[in-house]
């Protein structure tokens, strides 16, 4: 897959979650690309080497579900977190 365009960046970086340059390289966005897109706008760098569209507040659920969509293993949620998450859900 190339993200060669910011059309195919809306696809591969839903609004609220975050992706390094890093992983968006390895997919075919440029250096030069991205730049283009922090200085116009298009995305934002809430953290370095972390860009996100502008809109949604990035939320720990967002990263948690970019991280599980970069990483080669599946990630998890655990500990209170999980266990607060569920409680809630119940009730």
């Amino acid at each position: 897959m190339s993200l060669s365009s910011p059309s195919e960046w809306a696809a591969s970086l839903p609004m609220g979650q975050v992706a390094t340059r890093q992983w968006l390289q390895a997919r075919g966005a440029s250096r030069h690309a991205l730049d283009n897109a922090l200085k116009s706008g298009r995305l934002i760098a809430p953290a370095r080497g972390l860009l996100a569209r502008p809109g949604l507040p990035v939320t720990w659920e967002g990263v948690v579900v970019s991280l599980d969509r970069m990483m080669p293993d599946p990630v998890y949620v655990g500990g209170l977190s999980a266990l607060e998450r569920w409680a809630s859900a119940i009730t």
